[in-house]
Formats: structure tokens, sequence, C-alpha cells
């Protein structure tokens, strides 16, 4: 007989919540060759990311590529660790505390915001718990990649429902799949773009290939089907286009490792990110 976790003390005065569930990608716990391949373990072990018979991709990734690359992936890790963490780690927890206070301001403690990463910590199954302790009735789950792709956002939903599988109270759910071509994250980019344009003048162009180089998506292009390689085209041109930069674009699409967003632009990813929930996300919570 399956058991589903309930809440022992609830009581039907319980104020009922609302929860939104930030998920970014994930990252090792230190930058040593042993949290690196614990987390590259659990990482490539997904089958959202390797579609691949599951016993010949477990003899490659435990033969072969977890004795391998985890050294060298520890030292790039350790260039840019910081002296709080993980930078992926610590800049995501800027902008779900950074939400929190901004939504209780307007919703008091009505909306719970919690972060978690869908491989190491802190992982989706505790911040799930987190929320469900606190009488979450209404879930909004965002993972924090503008475009929607089967190996991040599919990945995200998978595991976000196999956790509610397990709950006695199914809350209910909202799920955002992709948002890069909101009008507010559009414009949120094209400031940054502008602003940066305005700094530093519009120099860059002319290294265009160097500058925009893809942060987001970890597939490269030539992986994908030829019926995906259109469709990324398609979008990059929708997206440029967006910015005012459809005069540069196409630009060598086949080294592109993502299909939204660049490195050069000088705001972070927690501002624009911010920016664009700020705009749309209260409209979810308010619907």
């Amino acid at each position: 007989m399956p058991e589903y976790t309930g809440t022992r003390d609830f009581t039907h005065g319980m104020p009922p919540r609302l929860g939104l569930l930030l998920v970014n990608l994930g990252t090792p716990d230190a930058p040593t060759t042993r949290a690196v391949r614990r987390y590259l373990a659990e990482f490539l072990s997904d089958p959202r990311v390797i579609e691949a018979p599951r016993a010949l991709w477990w003899l490659a990734l435990h033969g072969v590529v977890l004795r391998i690359r985890p050294r060298r992936s520890a030292a790039a890790y350790a260039r840019i660790w910081t002296p709080q963490g993980s930078p992926l780690l610590v800049d995501s927890e800027a902008l779900a505390q950074g939400l929190q206070r901004r939504l209780a301001v307007r919703f008091g403690d009505r909306v719970l915001v919690s972060l978690a990463m869908s491989y190491g910590l802190p992982s989706i199954g505790s911040a799930l718990e987190h929320l469900r302790r606190q009488n979450v009735r209404r879930l909004l789950v965002l993972p924090l990649y503008p475009q929607y792709s089967g190996t991040t956002t599919a990945s995200v939903f998978a595991r976000v429902t196999a956790e509610l599988a397990r709950w006695r109270w199914i809350p209910e759910l909202r799920f955002v799949n992709d948002y890069h071509d909101e009008e507010a994250y559009l414009a949120a980019v094209a400031d940054s773009v502008a602003e940066h344009w305005r700094l530093h003048g519009r120099k860059h162009l002319q290294r265009f290939r160097r500058i925009f180089r893809p942060v987001f998506q970890l597939r490269h292009l030539a992986e994908l089907s030829a019926l995906e390689r259109v469709e990324a085209q398609i979008f990059l041109r929708q997206f440029f286009k967006a910015l005012g930069l459809v005069q540069v674009a196409p630009f060598g699409l086949q080294h592109a490792q993502a299909f939204v967003f660049v490195s050069a632009l000088p705001r972070s990813v927690f501002q624009i990110t911010l920016r664009f929930i700020n705009s749309k996300i209260i409209g979810r919570i308010e619907a």
C-alpha cells in the first residue's frame, strides 16, 4: 500500500498560501573533484539530459565520463568560485530573496518563494517540502530558463510532478514553460543592450560572434535534428529582431550552444529575471 505525505498537524483554520518555486540547473557543493563527480553523476544520469539506452550510457558514464571529466570541471569551477560559494547558487539565492521581499510588500506572508536546483542542493524535493509545511495550496513553478528545452524545462516538470505525486494533498499547479518572447523580458534585455551601448558604444558589433557567446543551453546545435535546427534559427531571428539586432543575424548557428541571452550583456541574469518576474508573475499570482 503506497504511503503519501500529509500534514499531521493540519487544522482547517490554517491560512492557505501560494508558493512560487524558482528552479535553476544546479551546482556542485564545492569546486573539488569529489563534489563535481557527485554532481555530474546526478546531472548526466537524467534521461531528459542524455537520451540514450540506459545500460550503454551507464557504462559510458561510470566507465569513462566520471573518471575523466570531474577533475577538469573542478579546476574550471575553482576559477569562478567566490568566497560566498557557487556563483550560480549565490545569484539564485539573491534572486529568490529579492523576489520574496518585493512580493511581501504586496501580499504579506500569503506568498512564499522557494529556490531549488534540478541537480545538487537545494533539491526540488526539499524546496517543495518547505512549501508544503507552510500550507501552500497553489503552486507556481518557474524554471529559470527563458526558452523551453526538453533537457531543462521538461526535466524540472518531471521532477516536480514526481515529488508532488507523493503528497496526499496536491496543490493547484501552474508551470511556466518559457518566457523568451514575453514583452517584459525582451524589454529588459533590450534596455540592458541599449545601456551597454550608451556606456561603451557599439564597437562590440564587429566582434559579434565572440561577444554573443551563448550561456543558457548545454546542447550543441550540431546535436539537434534538422527540424530542431530550423526551429532554433527561426527563434533566434525573432529574438534578435525584437532587440533591434536583426542586421547582424544569423551569426554562425552551428557554433551556438544556446538559444537566448549572451555573456556580454552588462546586467546580471538576476536583474533581468527579476524585472520580468515583477511585471509578469504578479499577474499570474492574482489570476
